[in-house]
């Protein structure tokens, strides 16, 4: 399996017991993130550092 194919994204979710909603996934490919939210998990583009930090404060 290889991103974005939605099935590693449910792999991770159930081999770790984490919920979809409760978890951020961090990419530079914007297909990859898409996936991501498709399966419930906030999905946020890696534009730089800081640009990290403003997007991953507003999900917390």
């Amino acid at each position: 399996m290889v991103k974005p194919n939605p099935e590693i994204y449910q792999l991770l979710l159930n081999r770790y017991h984490l919920q979809a909603s409760e978890s951020i996934f961090i990419d530079d490919r914007p297909a990859n993130v898409e996936e991501a939210n498709h399966v419930g998990i906030h999905g946020n583009l890696f534009k730089g550092s800081l640009d990290l930090k403003l997007q991953v404060g507003a999900c917390l």
